[in-house]
């Protein structure tokens, strides 16, 4: 029945992609009145990029179409539009022959109806050159030529953008904090619950059109961010009828056939990223204040109830502790697209929906280490701990993008755009090593599973009036995010420090509920978000240019609600019991969390076995809404030939309130008394920005920008909260005192343009903080914590060169011609930067900033000569020393040290309709480091984390219907 499915699916899409023979479509376009031939007339296949100009006889062809009916579009200045439907057949020329009448009315321009594109390089570095900001772009033609899986590894090919934990991106230096992102031109939701970022890895690389980064200002740019505003447009428009398919798999060296790969049993939809429920909490565990009263001591006269209800919830617990070895499989990625036309009288319907599945395996060896004392005369270093992480992961990830564009007669269109992903983590992690603190070697596991998933969608308008002097366009959108975290599992064995290897480890539990001794966590995010946006443009001329002054106004209206939850549970031995009687405390995990063990004995209440306890803190969950209401005034006048000014304000209106996170104190109405406890953030800021561009001929830009913008906290970090970190080894809290951080940013960018496609500049940057947020460590026992502050004021400032060169001039150099195939990219920033504080907690009163590199190089080369079908690029990607965590006055700060990130990709393509890829990333496995340097002696380095990335070689093949 299955493959009988299968079949007539196939069968359905065969008359769409069947083999057939292309045709064309011919004529000659001429004044209707006179019959003059006209030269230069625009003609265009509606709603895609196809198009073509007629020549000196007013002749015209468009080649090279497959067989279906098309809406044809010609326009020439000073005459009507005309849009025709032709049909194409299979090997045949069709002849279309149009007479255009001149306009009743004065023209200023000509609109075309159809589309820029935006996925080739070439048509990005025309669209960097014509916008109003600074800025950078990346293209899927671009993401064609690399290994790149998703937006995270595509968006650090741009000057300037490094990424950190393989999903935030730091621009300019500046933590992933200082970022805002929009997909398809509406708010990105966040499923971090600890970060103040967007996670880039959630967005496939098949599934991207392009990437818009801007690092200036603009009034019609969200004004929360520093480092950039980035926007992720889907793929949209469907050029032609298509079905392509898109297989490949991966090698990972360390990882892929090792025989003995953990991992635990986990539920059956595992491998599309998906919990089944396997890992939900048994249906009889009560509430938090419930299970905390049947744990209460002493109250004896229930106490026999009290236990009796313990050792049922305790035992409906799964005994799913346990790990097993397995062979770990190739890499999986699969990926379907279908694009789709259709007519409707004299409008274009398109459709492009792709779907995509991907399953990875990844084993890391990481070292860990912490430290709380050194002495730095005789070099001698005090360990807090010294833990061997085996980390095992497997990755799902299913994607699907659904998007429908509307273009209809006058260039007005309607777009409805639908990306969904979901994404899981199922990772174990094994530790061994020592903790000098609790004095006892340690055997750690770590069991977990982490799923993430995100739906964005747009309904948006694009509408042109007036001869196109008045232009509009509307959207509304709706995301919808959530981060669940379902069970958990840590659990340690230990013995005395340094014990000889026969002393076996005993489990550890405590005598309250923890998540590391036997412990049981559930996280569980939801956010809803709800986007308005509205922009005006109206061009007016006037005496002292031939060009527009162009006004601009709009409005944004985001609506934002999100709800956090954790449950913390322990095994424990119950209140008032003298002793914990397990059969051995040295026995498998399995056995020591049988059935039998978790009980109690009635006639010997205190010999009894373990029980479960709720060590929930209500702190650390919260409700929360957030309101930002926002709009903007902007006017870009001409006041030359060779100056354009672009300049407004923005108003953002911004309400917070979180809530839930204290016991609720009610009077004997039942009226809430302290709910002035919510933490309630409101404001109202005007943002003003100028740009400036001095166009220096056709080829040269020189562009100036000021803006002013804010960078607020996040939710989690508005609050008291706390959680433990089990790679960090510590408790991160939250912050009520935090206050949003303003940046002045000012820019200055040199562009040359030497040729189609080609793009050299020079920028400098200067951004004057005050307030900046950054991650401290506190001190913490013999350990740190870690903590978000606002120091005082800072600056970063520094320059960038952008280059992207093709090398046309080789091609007729003897020998070495072949390289004319060759194009260059290169970017390289140098920052500088300098926080100032007088906090009595911080390490250095003058120093950079957390998260600033010092220098950033990218270098892409790349050989394509289509004539052949061959493309060769290799990427390298390094970025400078810089701070991960900022130190106290006794320990030194955390530093990341310079990795090399080399990729190759070869790709091939055989006939018309197939293609192969052969690609290698971390070509020469670099390590990943993160040093302390011994205070009093900067010489000696000491290793905080270190691992080898693993170097991958992937294989994939395409078809093309």
């Amino acid at each position: 029945m299955k493959n009988r499915f299968l079949l007539i699916i196939l069968i359905s899409i065969l008359p769409i992609t069947a083999y057939t023979q292309n045709g064309s479509i011919r004529g000659n376009i001429s004044d209707a009145t006179t019959g003059e031939t006209l030269v230069g007339a625009n003609v265009l296949i509606q709603g895609t990029y196809t198009g073509t100009i007629s020549n000196l006889d007013g002749d015209y062809e468009l080649k090279d179409l497959a067989p279906g009916k098309y809406n044809i579009v010609v326009s020439y200045i000073s005459y009507d539009k005309q849009i025709v439907q032709a049909e194409v057949r299979s090997d045949n020329e069709t002849i279309l022959d149009f007479k255009l009448e001149t306009a009743s009315l004065a023209v200023n321009e000509v609109t075309i109806i159809g589309r820029k594109r935006s996925s080739t390089e070439s048509a990005m570095i025309v669209n960097l050159k014509e916008i109003d900001l600074i800025a950078n772009g990346i293209t899927s033609d671009q993401i064609s030529k690399s290994q790149d899986a998703n937006a995270a590894e595509v968006i650090r090919r741009v000057p300037g953008i490094t990424i950190t934990d393989g999903r935030f991106i730091v621009v300019r230096g500046l933590s992933e904090r200082y970022n805002s992102v929009l997909i398809n031109g509406a708010y990105a939701p966040s499923f971090e619950a600890n970060k103040r970022s967007f996670s880039f890895d959630a967005i496939p690389s098949g599934m991207i059109d392009n990437i818009m980064i801007y690092k200036s200002p603009a009034p019609e740019l969200p004004a929360d961010f520093s480092g950039a505003s980035i926007n992720i447009i889907t793929k949209e428009v469907a050029d032609r009828n298509e079905f392509k398919i898109s297989y490949s798999t991966g090698i990972v060296q360390n990882t892929t056939f090792k025989r003995d790969f953990q991992k635990y049993d986990g539920g059956k939809y595992d491998f599309l990223g998906f919990d089944d429920g396997t890992r939900d909490f048994p249906s009889v565990l009560p509430s938090t204040d419930r299970m905390k009263q049947l744990y209460q001591w002493p109250n004896l006269p229930t106490y026999y109830a009290r236990m009796d209800s313990l050792q049922t919830i305790s035992r409906a617990f799964k005994n799913n502790w346990n790990t097993h070895n397995i062979k770990a499989i190739p890499d999986q990625s699969l990926t379907a697209s279908l694009e789709r036309r259709f007519l409707i009288g004299k409008a274009s319907l398109g459709n492009i929906t792709a779907l995509g599945y991907k399953f990875t395996n990844h084993y890391n060896k990481i070292i860990r280490r912490e430290y709380f004392d050194y002495d730095a005369v005789n070099e001698i270093v005090n360990y807090s701990y010294d833990f061997v992480d085996e980390t095992f992961s497997q990755n799902a990830n299913l994607g699907l993008v659904h998007n429908w564009l509307l273009i209809l007669g006058d260039n007005q269109r309607i777009g409805f755009r639908n990306l969904l992903n979901n994404m899981s983590e199922n990772r174990t992690v094994k530790r061994t090593g020592f903790d000098v603190y609790n004095s006892e070697d340690r055997l750690s596991t770590n069991l977990r599973f982490v799923q993430r998933l995100i739906y964005s969608g747009q309904l948006e308008g694009q509408h042109h009036l007036n001869n196109n002097m008045t232009r509009f366009k509307w959207l509304v959108g709706y995301s919808f995010t959530s981060n669940n975290d379902p069970d958990n599992r840590r659990y340690v064995y230990t013995r005395p420090i340094n014990s000889p290897d026969n002393v076996p480890f005993t489990f550890e539990f405590d005598s309250k509920p923890s998540v590391y001794y036997g412990g049981r966590l559930t996280q569980k995010l939801k956010e809803h978000d709800l986007n308005y946006k509205f922009d005006l443009v109206q061009d007016m001329f006037y005496a002292l240019s031939e060009h527009p002054v162009q006004w601009k106004a709009g409005f944004f209206i985001d609506s934002k609600n999100r709800d956090f939850s954790t449950r913390k549970l322990g095994v424990v031995a119950p209140r008032g019991t003298d002793r914990v009687v397990v059969s051995d405390l040295t026995a498998p995990i399995e056995e020591i969390m049988a059935y039998d063990n978790f009980y109690y004995d009635p006639t010997t209440p205190n010999v009894t076995g373990f029980m479960y306890g709720d060590g929930t803190d209500i702190i650390n969950s919260y409700t929360a809404f957030e309101r930002l209401y926002a709009g903007y005034l902007a006017a870009k006048v001409p006041f030359a030939e060779f100056l354009d000014i672009y300049g407004g304000v923005r108003i953002e209106k911004f309400h917070r309130d979180i809530s839930g996170f204290y016991e609720a104190v009610k009077d004997s109405d039942g009226n809430t008394l302290n709910d002035s406890l919510d933490i309630v953030t409101d404001t109202l800021n005007f943002f003003p920005s100028v740009n400036m561009n001095f166009k220096i001929g056709e080829k040269n830009n020189i562009r100036l920008s000021y803006g002013r913008t804010i960078n607020r906290p996040e939710f989690r970090e508005k609050t008291g909260s706390y959680y433990e970190d089990f790679e960090l080894s510590a408790i991160v809290h939250g912050n009520p005192e935090l206050i949003a951080a303003y940046i002045d940013n000012f820019d200055l960018r040199y562009e040359w343009y030497p040729n189609q496609g080609e793009l050299i500049s020079l920028a400098a940057f200067y951004k004057k903080f005050t307030n900046p947020i950054e991650i401290f460590q506190i001190p913490a026992g013999t350990t740190f914590d870690y903590k978000p502050f606002n120091t005082e004021k800072a600056f970063s400032r520094g320059v960038e060169m952008d280059i992207r060169k093709r090398m046309l001039f080789m091609e007729n150099v003897p020998v070495v011609g072949f390289l004319k195939n060759l194009v260059v990219v290169f970017n390289a920033s140098l920052i500088q930067s300098e926080i100032e504080t007088n906090k009595g907690f911080a390490r250095d009163s003058f120093r950079i900033m957390q998260g600033q590199s010092p220098y950033i190089i990218n270098l892409g080369l790349t050989y394509d000569d289509p004539g052949h079908g061959l493309l060769i690029s290799l990427n390298f990607n390094r970025i400078g020393k810089r701070i991960a965590y900022v130190g106290t006055p006794i320990n030194p700060n955390t530093w990341e040290l310079p990795h090399n990130a080399f990729d190759l990709t070869i790709y091939k393509s055989i006939g018309n309709h197939f293609s192969v890829k052969l690609g290698v990333k971390e070509l020469f496995n670099n390590p990943v480091h993160f040093v302390e340097y011994m205070i009093g002696n900067d010489q000696v380095e000491q290793t905080k984390v270190r691992y080898i990335p693993n170097r991958k070689i992937s294989l994939g093949i395409s078809y093309n219907f």
